[in-house]
């Protein structure tokens, strides 16, 4: 076995590996386990073929906890590791996977995807995960998982808090049904009663996410901390922002183009929200920020909702019905009027230009594959096509000094010009890659037989298995 091929992106930290195998080694010396010839510090094959001369059975552990404010996954290890020394397992720390701060929605995870290819390679035979939601939220998926994955493969799983284990061949897959749906149900509860708990909060006019551009947090006085122990806050104007929003609306309103807004606002060093990866204002930021009724002093909670989609594997946001959302009006928070507000969306809405037709086909030349390698040198973005046929581009910084279009294909042909030049000249490199071909060549003509060779190998057999079928028909049932 070859431990070195584990991908350590997913595994635990070393801290955790080390805390786990101290973890083992205590709860394995109250089981009566004999740790005379174990030592910590020795190499993992080593660690494992003295648990296999004992009689332990090799195991590996799941961990995974769903959002950035929870931190569970110590509790989980423990939990995991205490019950194997107790079933006579052991699990090596190098063979503990976590995936931090991940949804159970997702199905791509790296701790996941190294713990299946360590049940793959047979390095270890026996999965132990604290409960079914740590391997998916949805429950299909948790037994889908554990049946295919775990059991078909003439492997071993247990669910460390519901005391399921596969070995029972009886009961295992309805208990895993059972408990799989009870644990789906249990989270989306959990979902409805935080929400109702946000919206009692919101009613109040407290803060209840992350706030808009132009406001900042207030402690409210009195208010009990929150279940973090951080004060209770309510939102309040940004004096040094609001008279920055209020220009951009006036402009916006007044005719100037968005994006002559966008530049003076970021000129006048407007701020942005502080979730964004820039730190400047977007275009369709800024579009989005002059759209939003926070700014005339209304407030909605549950205008939209996150909704999981399981054949694209995301979560996407599905507008609610009026009836669904909560609204608060506070004049103290106003930055703008609603008049001028009015103007600002109907300007917007005259912007808008509604759907595309169907596109013309048309043949794909090398400049429209490279859309994406050509950046600006002094904004360090990416360049955007434009043009009215898309066939130049040009930096999407509102304020870029060299704010000029450049033709994709003279710089395309320009490149490989200067290619052609630079590779002519050499030789060395020519004839490194003349041999490194007649190499691939040969490697592919050897692959290539070995191929065949398997196929002749598998007809040979079903030829086999069709011709005793033929013998025995019509025996038997």
């Amino acid at each position: 076995m070859n431990f070195d091929e584990i991908s350590s992106n997913g595994a635990a930290d070393r801290a955790l590996q080390l805390h786990a195998q101290q973890l083992w080694a205590a709860e394995a010396a109250k089981c009566a386990i004999d740790l005379s010839g174990f030592q910590a510090d020795a190499p993992v094959h080593e660690r494992i073929a003295w648990a296999q001369s004992n009689g332990l059975t090799i195991a590996t552990v799941y961990a995974r906890f769903g959002t950035k404010n929870q931190d569970s996954i110590d509790d989980q290890v423990r939990a995991c590791v205490e019950r194997a020394a107790r079933m006579g397992l052991y699990c090596p720390p190098e063979l503990i996977s976590a995936d931090a701060a991940l949804s159970g929605r997702k199905k791509r995870r790296d701790g996941l995807a190294r713990t299946t290819w360590i049940l793959e390679q047979r390095l270890a035979t026996v999965l132990l995960v604290l409960t079914l939601s740590r391997l998916h939220r949805q429950a299909y998926r948790a037994i889908q998982f554990i049946r295919e994955d775990i059991v078909d493969a003439g492997l071993r799983a247990i669910i460390v808090s519901r005391n399921i284990d596969t070995d029972d061949r009886k009961a295992w897959a309805l208990q895993v049904a059972m408990h799989g749906v009870m644990d789906e149900e249990l989270i989306s509860a959990i979902a409805d009663h935080v929400r109702e708990g946000l919206t009692g909060l919101h009613d109040k006019g407290w803060t209840t996410g992350a706030l808009p551009v132009g406001y900042v947090p207030e402690v409210v006085p009195g208010a009990r901390n929150t279940r973090r122990n951080l004060p209770r806050t309510k939102p309040a104007i940004d004096e040094a922002a609001a008279p920055l929003i209020r220009r951009a609306f006036e402009g916006v309103a007044a005719g100037m183009s968005l994006s002559e807004a966008l530049r003076r606002y970021r000129a006048d060093g407007g701020p942005t929200d502080p979730r964004s990866h820039t730190d400047t204002m977007s275009a369709y930021a800024f579009r989005r920020m002059l759209s939003r009724r926070v700014y005339i002093g209304e407030w909605h909670y549950g205008r939209k909702r996150n909704q999981y989609h399981a054949k694209s594997d995301s979560v996407r946001q599905v507008e609610q019905p009026d009836d669904e959302v909560r609204v608060v009006h506070d004049e103290s928070l106003r930055i703008v009027s609603d008049d001028l507000f009015d103007e600002v969306q109907r300007r917007l809405d005259s912007l808008k230009s509604g759907p595309r037709g169907p596109r013309k086909d048309k043949a794909a030349h090398l400049w429209d594959l490279v859309t994406d390698v050509f950046f600006c040198p002094h904004c360090d973005r990416r360049l955007h096509t434009c043009s009215a046929s898309g066939a130049a581009m040009h930096c999407p910084a509102p304020d870029c000094p060299a704010h000029a279009m450049v033709s994709r294909q003279e710089a395309v042909t320009a490149i490989c010009n200067t290619l052609e030049k630079l590779l002519a000249r050499d030789e060395q490199l020519i004839q490194q890659v003349i041999a490194d071909s007649q190499k691939l060549d040969a490697d592919d003509d050897q692959g290539l037989g070995a191929a065949l060779e398997k196929v002749r190998t598998e007809i040979a057999r079903l030829t086999r298995q069709i011709d005793a079928l033929y013998e025995v028909a019509g025996e038997g049932s």
